[in-house]
């Protein structure tokens, strides 16, 4: 699945691959540090479900698909 202009990754995939890979995800992150490096990689390890070091709009929808169904579920 292709990122576009109207995608999951509207601004953040700077190379326009289609992809928010690891080092688009550390330049985001590091400018907005909320939580500690180890956990940084850990929620993209998480979101990464293909272990190929990078997030597909799929990845990403399915992730939020599973966290809205958790919060329903409470």
């Amino acid at each position: 699945m292709q990122a576009n202009s109207r995608g999951v990754y509207s601004g953040y995939d700077t190379d326009s691959d289609g992809y928010f890979d690891r080092m688009e995800y550390e330049q985001l992150y590091e400018s907005k540090r909320k939580y500690s490096k180890n956990l940084d990689n850990w929620i993209f390890d998480t979101l990464d479900s293909d272990d190929d070091n990078k997030i597909s709009q799929l990845e990403m929808l399915d992730a939020l698909i599973k966290n809205m169904k958790r919060k329903k579920q409470k």
